[in-house]
């Protein structure tokens, strides 16, 4: 992937169109800053395809081992892990939702991506589709309020799967911004009507996306939820989006067997925090520990989001073996993970909001977050990407963050098609796949 030479003046414009439209503004009121638009290389696109493939298969894999250790007392340690913190309501709900599981459901996937070879985690994610959509657009030079492949290919999924013309749709969504409404605006466009959930009677919708299990149990009654059936909910009603522990099972003596090799080789090897686990840690150097992260991998939904239960190790033994300690202390009821830490830094061109200038920042970490939206034959078809930059060793949850966008997986605009003036400041390419 590479950036394009771009003027500052350009980025400016860009700047000052994402603020006019609310595209970037979070929740506080903080705006995202902005690096130059990326253009992928045919052998990166080539490897985001291929990638989408081998997660398929960890999806479905890990989705038919649930379904296998509710059923079998051998694997009950498994299921356990699973629904590690839910409520009883929401296990047999889970439980329940599982019989209906469906992999071709209508669902935007959405892996967070290290460098082009590796992966920190992936899931079903609506929420962000908004920023993504309308960054994509803004970048190729048009408006936010523009169709996109994104909202075309995930617009013709949800009418094939319900199987209607003009389907009623609802997104549990954080309301107001512009960007969120824009992508509903993209979906209706195509005959989707789509709106942000407003109290409304369920039952009135064709497919509920949903973002927290938990709520939606606690929020309708759970006789409600198992008459009414898993169909109309997207992803279906289970405990599988908002569990981690899928990121050790390839790698686990007793299911590793049930993965191919590709899925390892996709995944940052990784295991469940055990006694021994932090007892053969500590007994490495600061140095070695620092070779991999904590990560939280449980249901919690104030823990497992948001980079917020993420630590790297390395620090001072007092310190990791506190971390450690506590994360040992009751896997089956909040588990955590020890994850191999991966390591790549990237030089990128952005804009500096207070002097209103383009400058080069080096040793940048990268979060590349493409969407792949699920067809109805259950394969997931790649449609957008934006790539988020850090100062920090975790991109997420960081003030210091650039956004932008992989622009040529959005066609049918170019960034080669916008023009530069004679002042233009140009870079030199960035290659994305590797360190710096």
């Amino acid at each position: 992937m590479r950036q394009a030479s771009i003027s500052q003046e350009f980025l400016s414009q860009i700047r000052q169109e994402m603020d006019r439209s609310n595209v970037g503004i979070n929740e506080n009121d903080l705006s995202m800053h902005l690096a130059a638009p990326f253009t992928a290389t045919d052998e990166e696109i080539a490897k985001l395809n291929l990638h989408g493939r081998t997660i398929e298969t960890l999806l479905a894999t890990t989705a038919k081992l649930y379904a296998k250790s509710i059923n079998e007392p051998s694997l009950h340690w498994l299921r356990d892990l699973f629904e590690a913190e839910l409520d009883e309501a929401v296990k047999v709900v889970s439980r329940e939702g599982m019989k209906l599981q469906t992999l071709c459901q209508p669902n935007v996937v959405r892996p967070d991506f290290i460098n082009f070879d590796k992966i920190a985690e992936v899931g079903y994610q609506v929420n962000g589709l908004g920023l993504c959509n309308s960054l994509g657009n803004i970048l190729n030079g048009r408006e936010p309020m523009c169709s996109t492949l994104l909202t075309k290919l995930f617009a013709e999924s949800i009418k094939a799967y319900t199987d209607k013309a003009s389907p009623l749709v609802s997104f549990f969504s954080p309301p107001g911004t512009r960007a969120t409404e824009a992508f509903t605006a993209g979906l209706r466009d195509y005959g989707v009507e789509a709106k942000l959930f407003d109290g409304e009677d369920l039952e009135i919708y064709d497919v509920v996306f949903w973002r927290s299990l938990s709520n939606v149990v606690r929020d309708n009654s759970q006789t409600f939820l198992l008459r009414r059936g898993n169909r109309n909910f997207v992803p279906a009603l289970t405990c599988l989006p908002g569990s981690k522990i899928y990121q050790f099972l390839p790698f686990h003596e007793e299911t590793r067997k049930f993965y191919p090799d590709t899925v390892r080789d996709l995944l940052p090897e990784a295991s469940l925090v055990t006694e021994k686990t932090m007892w053969d840690l500590l007994a490495m150097s600061n140095r070695q520990r620092a070779q991999f992260v904590l990560k939280y991998a449980g249901q919690n939904g104030n823990l497992n989001w948001g980079a917020r239960s993420v630590f790297k190790l390395g620090n001072a033994s007092s310190i990791d073996g506190t971390l450690l300690r506590r994360a040992c202390e009751s896997p089956q009821r909040s588990p955590w993970l020890v994850q191999e830490r991966i390591r790549s830094k990237y030089e990128v061109m952005c804009l500096d909001d207070d002097r209103n200038s383009l400058e080069v920042r080096r040793g940048l970490t990268a979060r590349i977050t493409p969407r792949y939206v699920q067809l109805p034959s259950g394969s997931l078809k790649l449609a957008a990407s934006d790539v988020m930059f850090s100062t920090n060793w975790k991109c997420h949850g960081n003030i210091n963050n650039w956004v932008t966008s992989i622009v040529n997986l959005n066609p049918p605009a170019t960034v080669a098609e916008v023009t530069l003036d004679a002042h233009s400041t140009h870079q030199q390419p960035v290659k994305m796949g590797g360190q710096r």
